[in-house]
């Protein structure tokens, strides 16, 4: 059995489901047990860039869509 001490960090959101109802969203991260706070939070930073990346794709895909849309419709 693989044994390791980790600590976790959790953070909770509410958002709206489609049916307009209260949903509970955990997001969470672990980190090795003893790790450097400052590796932590540099790994931290590099996750946060590769999210805003993939955050301005998807704006970008969404924006490409609608556009379609509207084309379409005329």
């Amino acid at each position: 059995m693989d044994k390791r001490l980790q600590i976790q960090v959790d953070n909770k959101k509410v958002v709206k489901n489609s049916e307009g109802v209260d949903v509970e969203v955990l997001f969470s991260m672990t980190l090795p047990y003893g790790v450097p706070f400052a590796l932590a939070a540099e790994a931290l930073s590099e996750l946060m860039a590769e999210f805003e990346r993939m955050s301005i794709e998807a704006e970008a895909v969404k924006k490409a869509q609608e556009s379609k849309a509207e084309e379409a419709k005329v």
